[in-house]
């Protein structure tokens, strides 16, 4: 007898160590908005460059000044500096969530073999809280970037016209 009551509190602690229903959602919720972070991350990336190499080749074919300075913040700076500085942020930052990206896979993993303890939990927690401060910098950079592309005369439509005059 005392074997039956062992054996079934073994097999009730090993049920109940699995995710609730609600830590699936949250889990399947975060892998959502983690991807669609990642791709605005990489696209802003993207961007960047391009505006990068837009600006290496008028300055290379003499179409715009060498220190082209516009009026950030209240201070004078050059353009291709402040595009550099920013895609050296983005990038760092991309390689940054690349790597917790392995953790989020771990969890997921956790999860369809259905281990879930504290330090799942706790990792769901930390990595959740990442997303959103990092959500909040993302769309920073994208602010800073417009307004970078409008000082500079880098915007889609400044690029257009500056197209058709040539």
């Amino acid at each position: 007898m005392k074997k039956y009551i062992l054996s079934m509190a073994v097999i009730l602690a090993a049920i109940s160590c699995g995710p609730t229903e609600t830590q699936e959602q949250e889990l399947t919720d975060l892998v959502a908005d983690w991807k669609e972070a990642s791709v605005q991350a990489v696209e802003l990336s993207q961007e960047i460059g391009d505006k990068l190499f837009l600006l290496e080749t008028k300055k290379e074919a003499g179409e715009v000044e060498e220190t082209m300075e516009v009026n950030l913040d209240g201070e004078k700076t050059s353009c291709e500096p402040e595009y550099r500085a920013l895609a050296k942020t983005v990038d760092s930052f991309v390689q940054d969530w690349q790597e917790k990206s392995k953790k989020v896979d771990e969890l997921t993993n956790s999860m369809a073999v259905g281990k879930w303890s504290s330090m799942e939990q706790e990792s769901l927690e930390d990595l959740t809280l990442e997303l959103r401060q990092r959500e909040v910098d993302i769309a920073q950079w994208e602010k800073d970037l417009e307004e970078l592309n409008e000082n500079c005369s880098m915007t889609e439509e400044m690029l257009v016209i500056q197209e058709q005059e040539s």
